[in-house]
């Protein structure tokens, strides 16, 4: 490959594949459920597998009864890569509704987290939310504060939460972090 400083194979390479990783597959193919968001999650399932997706990416706005929707997902073969809540901000974004008050959205986030868990997804993912009518260090500790609960109710669900950094362009709109720097800060 000619990278720089790339003498020998990554010993982690030649690891054995962690617990849900196919062997031998370098690519997973997947597609994200807001591609199709006209139809529904069974509609969705059976066209990605039909289509030879060996994942999906999981809104839980498209979500139903937990009990026939994890059937149709497991008879179908895929497998969730992400999952994306119906609340998914801590602080209220100008793009997808839902509840003003944060603790409700905290509340929601977390409450996902538990529920999501069932689909055992590779991440789940959350944004900050922009700063609204907060000002920017009131919004900052408002994420801070709610994405440490969150990350405690994914962390005791089993599954991995993941903010999203989004284009400087939505920072009005949905989130404070718009670069990787910020969501690690």
């Amino acid at each position: 490959l000619r990278l720089s400083r790339r003498e020998a194979p990554d010993a982690a390479a030649a690891a054995a594949p962690a617990a849900g990783e196919a062997p031998g597959a370098l690519v997973m193919l997947s597609l994200s459920e807001i591609s199709t968001a006209g139809a529904t999650f069974a509609d969705d399932v059976r066209a990605y597998s039909a289509a030879g997706f060996d994942g999906i990416g999981v809104w839980e706005m498209k979500l139903g009864d937990d009990e026939t929707d994890l059937a149709a997902l497991r008879s179908s073969g895929l497998r969730v890569t992400n999952c994306v809540p119906a609340v998914p901000s801590i602080l209220p974004n100008t793009v997808i509704e839902g509840p003003e008050d944060v603790e409700t959205r905290v509340e929601a986030l977390c409450a996902s987290m538990r529920r999501f868990a069932r689909y055992e997804p590779e991440s789940v993912l959350c944004l900050t939310g922009p700063a609204g009518a907060y000002g920017e260090a009131e919004a900052r500790q408002l994420a801070i504060e709610g994405l440490r609960r969150v990350a405690a109710a994914a962390e005791e669900a089993g599954v991995r939460l993941g903010l999203e950094p989004s284009h400087v362009s939505q920072r009005d709109e949905l989130t404070l972090v718009t670069t990787i720097t910020e969501a690690l800060d």
